[in-house]
């Protein structure tokens, strides 16, 4: 699938260029196959720039979507790929005009791609002043709004997703803090981490929720009360940048209790979905598990490694990372 594998291509990437003890020529060669086979198969009629988003074994596509994930998950994993190994035949970034029957409106997925495309400082720019919400008086995070950032009707307008809110969360959050708006940050720390995660998560049964509705009422998908590993790995990584950064105890504690939830609720290997409450475990599916979880971990092996960036009262509070199985397996 082309939301798994470019992801797994960037991570591999990623993980090579930053960590040392990832710098092994096999994790390399594991990234440049998958380009390889990316560049070759991935889009659907070349010279054309649009990705299948379903392919088979042996490269022939099997879906393709009227969204951009696709193209986005492509050009992030091929330009890690070309500042890994300077080649430029993987430098690249694709676009594609709307299917017909698309409808009109903006999504909250799409900086879970497009901020992620990291070096474009225009690009983030232009994202994050399209994605700070302005419905219903900044009190809530829609998932799906207007083309000109206004709230849909019908179920499609109230649908959450306080996951996707929380990683646009820290993609603005990063994005707030190398800008130096302190305003900004602010506003972000509220309506973008503090705010999903407070309607969000699940006060009986501890975790978030996997869909919600801003109205209180029952939301449409059937998996809605599903606690998935990915929002907790997303607001992991938001409330510890959140804390990094501004020293603020509330969102150390917070990161605490998503971290003693998502350990203690989470048997078996890390791709495993079920985080507790009444549903049963659900193993992965198409949703691109190798970056949420990776991801976690390299931004957490990140802070622990570069203690300076937090208060030293922080430290005790990250050991409960290190004495983890699933944080010591990936160390």
């Amino acid at each position: 699938e082309i939301p798994s594998a470019p992801p797994q291509v960037w991570m591999y990437c990623r993980l090579y260029r930053k960590l040392e003890r990832f710098r092994s020529p096999e994790l390399l060669d594991a990234a440049k196959a998958g380009g390889e086979f990316l560049l070759r198969y991935a889009r659907v009629a070349p010279p054309g720039k649009k990705c299948a988003f379903v392919l088979t074994r042996d490269g022939r596509p099997v879906k393709v979507q009227r969204t951009i994930f696709s193209e986005c998950f492509y050009t992030m994993a091929m330009n890690e790929l070309w500042r890994v190994t300077g080649e430029a035949r993987y430098q690249s970034i694709l676009s594609s005009p709307p299917h017909p029957g698309a409808p009109g409106l903006l999504a909250t997925p799409p900086p879970h791609g497009g901020i992620f495309l990291v070096g474009w400082q225009g690009l983030k720019a232009h994202l994050a002043s399209l994605f700070l919400p302005r419905q219903r008086d900044g009190q809530a995070v829609l998932e799906n709004v207007s083309e000109d950032g206004e709230e849909l009707s019908g179920c499609l307008g109230r649908h959450q997703n306080p996951g996707h809110a929380l990683e646009a969360g820290w993609f603005l959050l990063r994005h707030a803090i190398r800008k130096g708006d302190p305003e900004l940050r602010a506003h972000v720390i509220d309506k973008f981490l503090l705010l999903p995660f407070r309607s969000g998560w699940d006060a009986d049964h501890g975790g978030l929720f996997y869909f919600q509705d801003a109205d209180g009422l029952c939301p449409t998908q059937l998996e809605w009360a599903m606690k998935l590993w990915w929002p907790h790995s997303e607001a992991m990584i938001a409330f510890l940048m959140g804390y990094s950064d501004s020293g603020d105890p509330a969102l150390l504690h917070l990161f605490c209790r998503v971290a003693d939830y998502t350990f203690r609720q989470v048997s078996g290997l890390p791709v495993r979905h079920g985080c507790g409450g009444n549903m049963p475990d659900f193993v992965t599916g198409r949703n691109p598990q190798c970056v949420h979880i990776p991801r976690q971990v390299e931004r957490h092996l990140q802070y622990c490694t570069h203690t300076s960036r937090l208060p030293s009262t922080a430290s005790g509070q990250l050991r409960l990372l290190t004495r983890n199985a699933f944080i010591n397996n990936m160390c």
